[in-house]
């Protein structure tokens, strides 16, 4: 193999900050780093959901994507996961049954439940 000093059989690679054969403490901000993308959709609209992810490897120079060897493996997010739409749902109405009337001629009531409810993590409370 070549190494990035372009040697034939040579160990070098280039570090996070883009030296080759450097150990990563010569950049206060690295060239290269991790990036977490959505992979799945969201599971909810609002309220909170969870979403699949993928971890690539970015120069953030150039905002390529580059391969994962470039970036620190130790400072690799290894989630596989990841909360999305934390905005709060929009709250609405809910209505129950109707029940039966109270008399059956002259004039009755009929009842039924209203509620204002939002939903929150997928569970709706009033």
């Amino acid at each position: 193999s070549v190494g990035c000093d372009l040697k034939l059989g040579s160990p070098k690679k280039v570090d996070e900050c883009g030296v080759c054969g450097g150990d990563g403490s010569t950049c206060s901000t690295p060239v290269y780093r991790w990036e977490v993308l959505p992979s799945t959709p969201c599971s909810a609209n609002c309220g909170g959901g969870q979403q699949g992810v993928k971890i690539i490897c970015r120069n953030s120079l150039t905002n390529e994507r580059v391969d994962g060897l470039l970036c620190n493996s130790q400072q690799k997010p290894y989630r596989l996961f990841q909360t999305c739409n934390n905005h709060p749902c929009q709250p609405m109405w809910k209505t129950g049954e109707w029940s039966e009337c109270s008399k059956t001629c002259g004039g009755g009531l009929i009842i039924r439940k209203v509620m204002c409810v939002q939903a929150k993590n997928g569970t709706e409370f009033q």
